[in-house]
């Protein structure tokens, strides 16, 4: 969804992604009441501003040092460039460790984050997306599933 500035800048293309979603997904006849969007791991959409309002945004986490520092990167820089978060929640994604869990859970409460739990290594997932086919194929009695309708029951 665009690229940073400097040579080969997309700054056009991010601006006209920002403005061609908020008038033709956000507003007029044709507006949806939920829209979801998948963002690439990082902060480059806040700081683009690609996304300038958003009712709740959900950060998904696993228990990398890397992945921890982005739960507050992208805390400072919703803040720094003003974007309006209604609602801001982590998730945990196969952490296993519960050194690190903990961990995700202070960093959450630090900054005022709502943490509304961990999705587990389910084989049964891992097995639809070795094979490519669609997580709407998840049993209802997965694990991942069980513990996904906990989570957006939350939010919804």
């Amino acid at each position: 969804m665009g690229k940073s500035e400097g040579q080969g800048c997309y700054c056009s293309v991010n601006n006209l992604l920002r403005n061609a979603f908020q008038e033709f997904v956000l507003k007029g006849d044709y507006a949806y009441d939920y829209v979801v969007v998948d963002c690439e791991a990082g902060i480059e959409h806040l700081s683009r501003k690609t996304s300038a309002f958003v009712n709740d945004l959900v950060i998904v986490t696993d228990d990398s040092k890397m992945s921890l520092k982005t739960i507050e990167n992208i805390y400072n820089t919703s803040k720094e460039v003003k974007i309006e978060i209604e609602n801001l929640y982590v998730v945990a994604n196969r952490v296993a460790n519960e050194k690190a869990l903990n961990e995700i859970k202070r960093i959450s409460k630090k900054l005022g984050i709502k943490y509304l739990g961990s999705l587990p290594n389910d084989k049964e997932l891992k097995k639809l997306n070795f094979k490519g086919e669609s997580v709407f194929k998840l049993s209802k009695d997965s694990p991942a599933y069980l513990k996904m309708k906990k989570i957006t029951d939350q939010i919804i």
